[in-house]
């Protein structure tokens, strides 16, 4: 049996402790450079490295902002801004100013804009616009949209926030896909709505590798998995549950329990004494099929219970789903559009009734 030298062996694991302990130092270093880099660019930019939302306190809400956060979502280059109140945009004080006619839109992520910035999206939009066609008061519009919402946590945030703000109008911002309800939040706190995790949120040196680097990414998340941590983007999440085009386009397993959001939404105003406007946004396939409606059961629900509802189809069917980057979110453009069809519609409808003209008793748009 060999013998073991043991003074050559203490000095093999003092190199081995003094290497690791000199390639932690240099990470840290790295790391600490990286971060004075990236708070000195959240000096020039408003850019923080922190999440921006968090599990919602809000009942029957999955996940909200954090009020005053600012900073980047995973995977985008678009400064996201939450104001003091929780929503995302320039700040709105609580009380609503004299002379002004206030409009809170509730939405996913075609009203939140992930991807957009914030002056692109059609609620930042609408108050120009308005001003333009009746200048006789001021606007301000609420954004109270975020990526993910389906409409159950829309009412919930308009029964439980919104309304104690006194809007004039709210805006219920629908696609096909807000009749499928998601999984529930991340019960660890640790993962906000868009992904949000420490590994390139918090590592400012990981996340520089990760921008400079195009397969460091996929080596990360091989190396974390093979740790056994949850490693999972937010499409991911999606995938395990299916959430697919078929599902999307089956609004009738869903209608019943649907339907009765949008009668409780109708409700909710109706005692506050607010006006209600549910916008229709389209899928790309259904501009492509040139549908007459965007979802049928909605007109017709609004038909039956007084509640207006506008459709989008017909602003964007001129102009093809060229105005969508991809098979239902508005790009730029598309968002312009919107903010121009909406603004002409909520002139005609709800701030000058006496001028109104109406639209064509189609069932498309003018539902009162």
């Amino acid at each position: 049996m060999p013998t073991v030298n043991l003074q050559l062996l203490k000095r093999v694991l003092l190199r081995v402790l003094f290497a690791s302990l000199g390639l932690l130092l240099a990470l840290l270093f790295a790391e600490a450079v990286c971060k004075l880099a990236d708070l000195r660019d959240a000096r020039q930019n408003r850019k923080v490295a922190d999440r921006i939302s968090r599990p919602s306190r809000i009942p029957d809400v999955r996940y909200e902002l954090i009020p005053g956060a600012s900073g980047l979502t995973p995977g985008q280059s678009e400064v996201v801004r939450v104001n003091r109140l929780g929503f995302r945009g320039p700040e709105v004080e609580a009380v609503k100013p004299p002379n002004t006619y206030r409009i809170a839109v509730l939405g996913d992520s075609i009203g939140f804009g992930r991807t957009l910035k914030e002056e692109e999206v059609f609620p930042h939009l609408l108050p120009r616009l308005l001003a333009k066609q009746a200048p006789s008061r001021n606007y301000e519009v609420i954004n109270a949209s975020l990526s993910g919402r389906d409409t159950w946590e829309e009412v919930a945030v308009l029964e439980h926030r919104l309304l104690d703000l006194n809007p004039d109008l709210v805006i219920i911002q629908v696609c096909l896909n807000d009749h499928i309800r998601l999984p529930s939040a991340d019960p660890s706190g640790r993962r906000g709505v868009f992904g949000e995790e420490a590994w390139y949120q918090y590592s400012s040196l990981l996340a520089l590798l990760d921008k400079r680097l195009p397969d460091f990414r996929k080596l990360h998340v091989r190396w974390a998995k093979a740790l056994g941590f949850d490693m999972r983007t937010p499409n991911d999440v999606l995938k395990d549950y299916a959430l697919d085009l078929r599902h999307i386009m089956d609004v009738e397993a869903h209608w019943v329990p649907w339907s009765r959001e949008f009668l409780r939404a109708s409700e909710l105003c109706r005692k506050s004494g607010v006006q209600l406007l549910i916008a229709v946004f389209p899928l790309a396939v259904q501009i492509q099929r040139e549908e007459q409606h965007s979802v049928p059961q909605l007109i017709e629900l609004g038909r039956t219970h007084d509640i207006v509802v506008v459709d989008l189809i017909d602003a964007y069917r001129p102009h093809g789903p060229g105005v969508l980057m991809d098979y239902t979110h508005p790009n730029r453009r598309g968002h312009e559009i919107a903010a121009g069809y909406l603004a002409d519609f909520i002139t005609r409808r709800f701030l000058q009734p006496e001028k109104k003209t109406g639209l064509p008793d189609d069932g498309k748009a003018d539902r009162s």
